[in-house]
């Protein structure tokens, strides 16, 4: 059984050069199409079905692409989680070191009384400590109202 023709119901109307129309009517005489829109359907057709199946593959690469950055993600936030669990760890052991936490604050106390100094200055000096500790014992002491902190950032014996 012979195919049925297309019938086409709608116009589209596009703007060209005259050179350009003569060029296109050259190509589809050429090449075997029966008018200049026949020879303009299918190169239209081609394109798009061209490019589906390249926009097919970019949201593949971009699925795989958002897959990858949900597993950093994720990785993140486990390193993240396991940090807070060794801090959680250590602060619930704060009962068991209080001596040698009250040693450190001693040592912080004596250190300012000496002259006004920053965390950062502190901690050149007790390199043992690290900042959250350092900064764990001075808000400590200045919540006990025994140091305040100066414009400048230095802290001092009140």
């Amino acid at each position: 059984m012979p195919k049925k023709p297309i019938e086409y119901q709608k116009n589209i109307t596009i703007r060209v050069s005259l050179s350009q129309k003569k060029r296109w009517e050259s190509f589809a005489e050429d090449n075997g199409f029966s008018s200049l829109s026949s020879l303009i359907r299918y190169a239209t057709d081609e394109l798009v079905e061209g490019n589906i199946s390249r926009f097919k593959n970019n949201k593949e690469t971009l699925r795989q692409r958002l897959t990858d950055v949900e597993e950093k993600y994720n990785n993140l936030l486990e390193s993240q989680q396991q940090i807070i669990k060794a801090i959680a760890i250590k602060t619930t052991s704060r009962e068991e070191n209080k001596p040698l936490r009250e040693y450190q604050k001693g040592l912080i106390i004596n250190l300012l009384q000496e002259k006004p100094r920053t965390e950062t200055e502190i901690q050149k000096i007790i390199p043992d400590l690290s900042e959250v500790e350092i900064l764990s014992i001075i808000n400590e002491l200045i919540e006990t109202s025994i140091i305040k902190q100066s414009k400048n950032n230095k802290f001092a014996v009140i």
